[in-house]
C-alpha cells in the first residue's frame, strides 16, 4: 500500500474511532445518570431495578470502552489498528444482533431502531476498514 493511501486508511480508522467514542460515552453517560429515562425511550417495557442496576453496570463499561477507544484512535501501528479493528467489528456485530433480535421480538420502542442501525453502521466500518487492502 503507498504511504498516502495508508494515511488515509489511519486517518478514516481514527474518526471512526473517535466517532463511536463519542457515541459510547453519551451512551454511557444517560446509563449511568438517568438509566430510567434512557431506558423509556428505547424500550417498551419499563425497567425493574435489577435492571436499572444492570444498565449503570453496562454504562460503566462503556466509559471504560470509550476512554480506551479515544486514547487509541491515533495508534499508527498496522497490526495494533488491525487488532482493534477486528474488536470493534465483532464487539459491533454483537450489538447489532442482540438490538435486531430484541427489535424483531418488538422489545425496542420506534428510537430503539436507532441503536441497530447504528450498531450495523459501526460493524460494516469496521469490517470495510479490515478488508482495505494492506
Amino acid at each position: 500500500m503507498s504511504t498516502d493511501t495508508a494515511t488515509s486508511r489511519a486517518r478514516t480508522g481514527s474518526y471512526f474511532i473517535a466517532s463511536q467514542s463519542v457515541f459510547w460515552i453519551l451512551a454511557a453517560a444517560f446509563l449511568l445518570l438517568v438509566p430510567s429515562a434512557f431506558m423509556a425511550v428505547f424500550f417498551a417495557t419499563a425497567p425493574t431495578s435489577s435492571q436499572i442496576v444492570i444498565a449503570r453496570l453496562f454504562g460503566a463499561e462503556l466509559t471504560g470502552l470509550a476512554l480506551s477507544s479515544w486514547v487509541s484512535r491515533e495508534i499508527a501501528a498496522r497490526d495494533k489498528q488491525r487488532a482493534l479493528y477486528v474488536s470493534y467489528a465483532c464487539c459491533n456485530t454483537l450489538g447489532f444482533l442482540v438490538t435486531l433480535v430484541a427489535g424483531l421480538q418488538n422489545v425496542l420502542l420506534g428510537p430503539g431502531w436507532i441503536l441497530v442501525g447504528l450498531y450495523f453502521l459501526y460493524a460494516t466500518g469496521f469490517f470495510l476498514l479490515l478488508a482495505m487492502p494492506e
